[in-house]
Formats: C-alpha cells, sequence, structure tokens
C-alpha cells in the first residue's frame, strides 16, 4: 500500500511540473525584439519586457 502512495504522489509531482513549471524551449525568447511581416508588406516589431 506504501508503494502505491508513493507512486502516485511520484505521478503528480511529474504531473505539476509538467504542466506548470516546464517551460518548453520554443517559448523562450532568444533576444529582445521579434519583427512580424503582415501581409500587406508593413513590418511590425514587438519588445518584450520581462
Amino acid at each position: 500500500m506504501l508503494t502505491v502512495n508513493i507512486i502516485g504522489l511520484a505521478f503528480i509531482v511529474l504531473m505539476i511540473w509538467w504542466f506548470w513549471i516546464k517551460k518548453p524551449a520554443s517559448l523562450k525568447a532568444s533576444s529582445d525584439s521579434v519583427e512580424i511581416v503582415v501581409d500587406n508588406g508593413g513590418l511590425h516589431t514587438i519588445t518584450h519586457r520581462g
């Protein structure tokens, strides 16, 4: 019974880490600005304030 509880607790901790603590590398900005080109040829610069 204790083993089942430990496995369940480890699974809960893993879920919390996976959904709330872990940040995918694709979402991390490597610079302070991102350039977005829109359909009509205009250029917009978004500055991250972090």
